[in-house]
């Protein structure tokens, strides 16, 4: 595995997503420190997801390759591959419609790879062939999680991405396809490692800019890793805070709202805000509601600082 050349490109490309993100929104530390200990949380970010994505998509192989077993011909590959990938799915979607359909095709699939083994007694015996039906299933089932995996890092999961139901499905089921066919021949590849790795390295870049849209990667990456909020966050700060937020949205103008100011004279006020960057102790926001009080669309951003700040996240279900 080449692990020198994933941490430097994933180094690189981090750097240029975070310096893509920052001339997004219109602004750039001018802490150098900050800049590149910002920098290396996204890279580690990428090279930790990017290495975890493509080792479930090489997962088939690796099983193959974990059981010590010889790879069965193409098509006993590919019929094993989906029957743990539709077994996998069946049992996750459960008594809806597609699921039964999922369990027969899963079912099938499994037969076939079964009596494919059978007529190759002659190359491996009894138990070697329970080995290789074990690493096809074990292998197949991966590869829907690695789809799922996609999607959730994607933000595909999120109610607010626009995709029609039908083109969510039509690009995952023709991208489990593609990894079933591309495991199946990847199992008996005699050629360098680096090949297969690189192909499914470059196979999981290409699917997660996709999955997550090209144009909002560099915005979902700095959510990911907590540099950024996602939506509208709910802010709780000090009067003092509070204040110095009202008298920023009064830049330009005479004096600050009067309605605003007098709704900072209680204990703790509530901020709802836009939160565009976390570092180094400090917050970019763009400001929408303080305390119930709505704030022109066209207010000034500001940054306020972090340490007596309380983010205020809604109620989930527990664990």
């Amino acid at each position: 595995m080449p692990y020198k050349l994933i941490v430097g490109g994933a180094f690189v490309l981090g750097c240029a997503l975070l310096h893509l993100y920052l001339v997004s929104i219109e602004y750039v530390p001018t802490d150098l420190l900050a800049l590149l200990g910002l920098a290396t949380l996204v890279s580690a970010w990428l090279a930790l997801m990017w290495m975890f994505v493509t080792v479930f998509m090489f997962a088939p192989v690796f099983t193959v390759m974990l059981y010590e077993v010889r790879p069965p011909v193409y098509w006993v590959m590919v019929l094993g591959l989906t029957s743990g990938t539709g077994l996998l799915l069946g049992s996750m979607v459960g008594t809806e419609v597609a699921g039964p359909w999922f369990l027969v095709v899963g079912s099938a699939a499994g037969a076939g790879s079964a009596l494919g083994l059978c007529l190759e007694k002659r190359r491996r015996g009894l138990w070697k062939g329970f080995l290789t039906m074990a690493a096809m299933l074990l292998g197949g089932a991966a590869l829907p999680l690695c789809v799922l995996v996609l999607a959730i890092i994607g933000g595909l999961s999120e109610p607010s991405v626009e995709w029609a139901d039908g083109w969510r499905i039509a690009t995952f089921t023709i991208l489990l396809i593609v990894l079933i066919a591309s495991n199946a021949r990847a199992a008996d590849f005699r050629g360098h490692p680096a090949a297969v790795w690189t192909f499914f390295a470059v196979v999981a870049a290409v699917v997660f800019l996709v999955a997550a849209g090209w144009r909002a990667v560099p915005a979902l990456l700095a959510e990911r890793v907590g540099i950024r909020l996602a939506g509208t966050a709910t802010l709780m700060v000090p009067p003092s805070t509070c204040r110095l937020v009202v008298s920023a949205l009064a830049a330009g103008k005479p004096k600050p709202d009067d309605q605003l100011m007098l709704s900072c004279e209680v204990p703790a006020s509530v901020l709802q805000a836009k939160v565009q960057l976390r570092w180094a102790g400090r917050m970019l926001l763009v400001v929408e509601r303080i305390n119930g009080v709505d704030v022109p669309r066209d207010a000034a951003r500001m940054t306020i600082p972090d340490a007596e700040t309380q983010l205020v996240l809604p109620a989930t279900k527990r664990w």
